[in-house]
């Protein structure tokens, strides 16, 4: 990967020169959302392998796994304004918070999900069957035609 380095000019910064890959997650997040939103992607460089694996151990889904990482970016980067770093945690354990909030969430939609099928399938056993109910429907239709047609003169009914 280049390393990004601030045009301070352009930027109007005194540390001028400041590699980003030197900065810290939190100096990052600030400069990402304040200034310069690209700063955003060596964070994502830096922890994305690590959420990954987290999230493959929550969710046991290579691809949930893919797209509760990148929402938690996005709600990083989104709520990153809210970020106060605090005495004895980080960027890092707010950051995993905010995966491992996500990864639940997803598990529990997705368990949602499997539970309505469940009751679905359970509900079809005693619901009749709908190519039962179109032979029926046919049939008595059959027969109010031939009642009607039965009703009719010869001529007609012919």
């Amino acid at each position: 990967m280049e390393l990004l380095t601030l045009e301070p000019e352009k930027k109007g910064r005194r540390d001028r020169g400041v590699l980003w890959n030197e900065m810290n997650d939190e100096a990052l997040l600030s400069l990402s959302i304040s200034e310069n939103p690209e700063a955003f992607s060596l964070i994502v460089a830096r922890y994305r392998e690590a959420f990954l694996r987290k999230a493959k151990m929550i969710l046991k889904d290579e691809a949930g796994a893919e797209d509760a990482v990148q929402e938690a970016f996005v709600k990083l980067y989104i709520k990153g304004g809210r970020f106060k770093p605090i005495e004895g945690a980080s960027f890092n354990s707010w950051a995993y918070k905010v995966l491992i909030n996500t990864c639940l969430s997803a598990y529990r939609k997705r368990a949602h999900r499997k539970k309505d099928v469940y009751v679905l399938e359970e509900l079809a056993e005693f619901l009749p069957d709908a190519s039962l109910e179109l032979e029926r429907e046919s049939a008595l239709s059959y027969d109010v035609f031939l009642s009607v047609v039965s009703r009719l003169p010869r001529q007609f009914s012919a």
